[in-house]
């Protein structure tokens, strides 16, 4: 009358294992698997490695960061605030007036005597048109404009200039 389980001496009198008694199938059954020192190392690398490179075509192809080294953006840019350049924004578009842009003055032409150095500006021309600063107002193609960047601050007097194609 007896069943499989009173012959087991795995199995207490209520049906379940009895404490301290392991099954063969739970003392083989193997742990979770440990990987090598090497390869934890060559896996470290690898994703150290992807890092590095990707933040490079970040840096290279979508946006990077710049710190503004200059007081001429007050009140909205102070010397020392960083900013994040979009780099394709304009290979999608034309700068708008009220753009804020990042370059490097030895991409400017005419500007030989002074060594290079990265500006962060605001676009006040755009190609074809005549600025000047009269009086503490820009004024453009002989209008003064509405400046809502300036907050007040006046721009200083400079002679007439034409923005030409590929300045801005």
């Amino acid at each position: 009358e007896g069943t499989d389980q009173d012959d087991d001496p795995r199995v207490g009198p209520s049906g379940g294992q009895s404490g301290g008694l392991l099954t063969a199938a739970t003392s083989a059954a193997p742990g979770p698997r440990r990987r090598s020192r090497w390869a934890r190392n060559v896996q470290m690398t690898l994703l150290i490695g992807v890092v590095v490179l990707g933040s490079q075509l970040v840096r290279s192809h979508l946006a990077e960061p710049y710190t503004v080294a200059a007081t001429s953006m007050e009140p909205h840019l102070s010397d020392g605030d960083r900013v994040v350049v979009n780099k394709l924004a304009y290979r999608l578009g034309d700068p708008r007036r009220g753009d804020v842009i990042v370059f490097e003055t030895s991409a400017v032409p005419g500007v030989t005597d002074a060594p290079a150095k990265t500006l962060v500006k605001r676009v006040i021309g755009l190609p074809g048109e005549v600025i000047q600063g009269i009086d503490g107002a820009v004024v453009i193609d002989g209008e003064v404009i509405d400046d809502p960047w300036a907050d007040g601050a006046s721009s200083r007097a400079f002679a007439p200039v034409r923005v030409s194609d590929g300045m801005v």
